[in-house]
């Protein structure tokens, strides 16, 4: 499996992967698949109730973000914080999956000190600068 993906990031590069790849996933996790390598994202509608409130602190590429949807329905809420750029954008269509449009991306990182960073894409790679 590590070989596909290998094969697969090499021919797509780094954005059309993480589009194809986590779309999968999403996908798979919101029709129940994939309990063992996700088990605690199974674990969400254990302790998450419809109409929760619920915040996705690093929400990446939706996993998370998709499945709280689900659980909290139309009377619930789920505002997802993801600073990086290109996964916001991904996060967007993910969660699609969910059928639900109570979700919000802040695009913001949460710290302990007030500073701004630029994002910056580098042979592939996210990395931040700060400013």
């Amino acid at each position: 499996m590590d070989s596909i993906r290998k094969i697969l990031f090499k021919i797509l590069g780094l954005k059309l992967y993480l589009r194809v790849i986590s779309r999968i996933y999403v996908s798979l996790i919101m029709k129940g698949k994939l309990k063992k390598e996700y088990p605690e994202i199974h674990y969400l509608s254990a302790i998450v109730r419809e109409g929760y409130v619920c915040i996705d602190i690093g929400a990446n590429l939706g996993y998370y973000s998709s499945v709280l949807s689900s659980i909290v329905k139309k009377t619930g809420h789920v505002y997802a914080v993801e600073p990086i750029p290109l996964f916001g954008k991904i996060w967007k269509k993910n969660v699609k999956v969910s059928r639900y449009s109570n979700l919000t991306l802040l695009p913001y990182a949460l710290g302990l000190k007030k500073k701004q960073y630029k994002w910056a894409y580098l042979k592939e790679m996210v990395l931040f600068i700060m400013e």
